[in-house]
This record gives C-alpha cells, structure tokens and sequence, in this order.
C-alpha cells in the first residue's frame, strides 16, 4: 500500500505544529511526502529524518516574516490570498499579485535562499516535493529531487509569502507561495493508497463565527479535494487542528507570531501522542 503525507502552510507555527504531531503519530512509511508553504519546512525536515532546535530556528524564520507593526501588509496579503482562493480560475488574481510581489521592498531573494539553506539544508530526500505557485502564469509547479534545483531554493520558493519574501527565481521563472489556491494541494497525492493530510487550519468548521473570512476563503478548497481523493480510491485521513492548537493559533490569525512556536510544537506532540497509531 502506498502512503502520500500532505503538508499544509500555516507559518512558522503552524511548521512547529506539524513537527510536533509527526514526532508522535507512528506513520507507515511514505512514498511521497508533499508540502506547500511552511508546509513545505515541516516535509522536508520530516523526509529527511528530523531537525535539530526547532524552535530556534523556526523563530528566525517568524521574525523575518513579521511584517513591520502599523505597515498593514500582513492583513493586505491575506486579503490578496482570499481573494485568489476565491477566484474560479485562480491564475489571473495569481499573476496579478505576482507582478506586485516582484516589485515589493523585500529582502533579496539570495538572503532568503541562503535562510532557507540553514533551515532545511542540501540534500532533498527522495520522497519529498513540494509545491510553488509561478507568478507569472499562476500555475502550480511541483519540484523535487529530479527537478535540478537546490532543495533550499525550491523550499524558499514554496514560502514565499507574496510581498513579505520575494519570488524566487528557478529556470528562468519566478515562483512564489505554493498555497495561493490551495494550502494543501492534495491533488498531487492522487494515485496513493492512504492519503494523510495534515491542515494548519480548520476546514470543515468554515461557518463558525471564530473562523476569520480570509481563513474561510483560503480553507474553502480543501474538503472538495479531499473528497475527490477518496471518489477515485484513495483513503484519506485528513487531520485538522484541535481545539488546543485553534485557541494558540487564534484560529490562523497568530501563525507568524514567534511567541508561539514552543507552545505549538509541545501542542502537536501531545495530539500526536493522542493519534497514535491511529495510521
């Protein structure tokens, strides 16, 4: 039987999160682990069998993230992601953004490149891809280790947050975050026995007050991917935050807040702990 992991964004985080509930769930081994946005730090760490000061260095990372306080960019990129999320056909918002993100004051890509090489290193496990979205066609591309890119490169890619991080350049093309669509893109798990999905943010509990709009537009193409999955076969766990990690996270509105980060992988570790062996 074959095992795909998916790993959804969710910031640096969200990544804690993810790292802590994978160190306690006992998964069968996986053919294909995916990641997109920080999904794609939590996948590659994974895949290659763990990480040293995971708290530590996801913290960095939360710092250059943060957006400048009073600047109000933080709140204009989740609205441009709901809205692309939103959009039947989300390459036209994509690329529109993208020209923006090409043009916004960040730091320089080789700065970003060159974090990302410290946080996940060289060497691509063979078992991992993951995804970024191009910004000029706004389409999703996969890379892994056969795409002749540099682990670290192709990572700083899938996470970058338009107008936080700049585009990253692989090819000849400018790629940006993997999740403007989709946080998970489980799509690309299609064809694997046992699809495990792991989301950062609530999904099927969209109507709830609690949940922020932005998050509620991002989050709204999850279940009918999922639910294509299983239509063709696949079994599909799909794990979504418990309350614990909703009331740390604020519900998605705290992921980038690095004050979090030990809080948020001692979460994951204890719902894995709660699902294991679940797989």
């Amino acid at each position: 039987m074959s095992t795909a992991l998916v790993l959804g964004g969710g910031g640096p985080v969200g990544v804690a999160w993810e790292l802590g509930l994978l160190s306690g769930l006992d998964l069968p081994r996986c053919e294909l682990v995916l990641g997109t946005a920080s999904g794609s730090i939590a996948g590659a760490w994974y895949a290659s069998g763990g990480a040293d000061d995971v708290v530590g260095t996801l913290s960095r990372l939360a710092h250059m993230l943060m957006p400048p306080p009073g600047s109000g960019i933080g709140l204009a990129v989740l609205e441009a992601l709901a809205a692309t999320a939103s959009a039947a056909d989300p390459r036209e918002p994509s690329r529109a953004l993208g020209a923006l993100a090409a043009e916004a004051d960040t730091a320089s890509a080789e700065e970003v490149v060159t974090l990302f090489h410290s946080l996940v290193g060289s060497d691509w496990p063979d078992t991992f891809a993951c995804t970024a979205t191009d910004a000029e066609s706004g389409d999703i591309h996969t890379f892994d280790s056969s795409s002749g890119v540099s682990l670290a490169r192709a990572v700083a890619a899938s996470c970058a947050l338009p107008l936080v991080l700049p585009v990253i350049g692989i090819d000849g093309r400018r790629y940006m975050d993997g999740g403007m669509h989709d946080p998970l893109n489980a799509q690309f798990a299609r064809g694997h026995d046992l699809v495990i999905a792991v989301s950062c943010l609530p999904y099927l509990d969209l109507d709830s007050e609690r949940v922020h709009p932005t998050t509620r537009a991002q989050q709204a193409n999850v279940a009918p991917v999922l639910a294509e999955l299983r239509a063709a076969g696949s079994r599909v766990e799909a794990i979504e935050p418990d309350e614990e990690f909703r009331v740390l996270s604020a519900d998605g509105q705290g992921l980038l807040d690095a004050s979090r980060i030990g809080d948020a992988y001692a979460a994951g570790v204890r719902l894995g702990a709660e699902l294991h062996g679940t797989f």
